[in-house]
């Protein structure tokens, strides 16, 4: 009798061959990519236990402010061309340290007002609709403390797509085959050190001839 771990292994070991098959995706039909950039986001610090000193900040993924978004199309002879505006909102987290040495951290965010011209592909069938997605990518350029603000200079890149959910063909290698996995045994630092080898432990003999 074959085990289930045998007919695994003998899966995994067969030679893989690229076999055309349907897959349901994200389609991105339109991309384009902007920078923007904040000269000063303040950030209130607690009040007490100054003066704080900037630690770093982490950002989170971008996304649009549910109700903002509206799309209008601007060119009667080409349908595809739309305008799109909508408030990108970014949430971060910033972390200073107190006189006492402590991390404080803040919540925040900031929001970008986006105005954009996209291309939109026109849709024959009413059940299909088209998302309009963002990424982001932000970094602070500059960090300052004054008084009891922390002001930020903050970059962000910004990739706006046109999205659809469709059904693709693609070249398959078939499924993904995992590795087994490994249990977890916690580290027995004396066993290790008792395993060992001899080492010298007297000094080096001077060679006195």
């Amino acid at each position: 009798m074959v085990s289930r771990d045998s007919r695994f292994l003998q899966l995994q070991q067969e030679p893989y061959e690229p076999i055309p098959e349907c897959i349901i995706s994200d389609k991105v039909f339109f991309q384009c990519f902007q920078r923007e950039c904040i000269p000063e986001a303040t950030v209130e610090l607690p009040e007490g236990g100054g003066p704080f000193t900037f630690v770093d900040v982490t950002f989170q993924p971008g996304f649009i402010v549910e109700g903002t978004l509206t799309i209008t199309p601007i060119d009667n002879m080409d349908p595809t061309l739309n305008r799109i505006t909508f408030i990108l909102r970014i949430p971060f987290t910033a972390r200073v340290r107190n006189a006492e040495g402590n991390i404080i951290s803040v919540d925040s965010f900031v929001d970008f007002f986006k105005d954009d011209a996209v291309r939109i592909p026109e849709n024959p069938f009413d059940e299909f609709s088209f998302n309009i997605v963002v990424e982001t990518r932000s970094e602070v350029l500059r960090a300052v403390i004054r008084n009891n603000t922390l002001v930020l200079t903050i970059g962000t890149l910004v990739v706006i797509k046109v999205v659809g959910r469709v059904e693709l063909i693609v070249l398959s290698l078939g499924y993904c085959v995992p590795d087994r996995c490994e249990e977890f045994i916690p580290r027995d630092i004396c066993e290790e050190f008792l395993d060992l080898p001899f080492t010298q432990i007297f000094p080096e003999q001077l060679n006195t001839l």
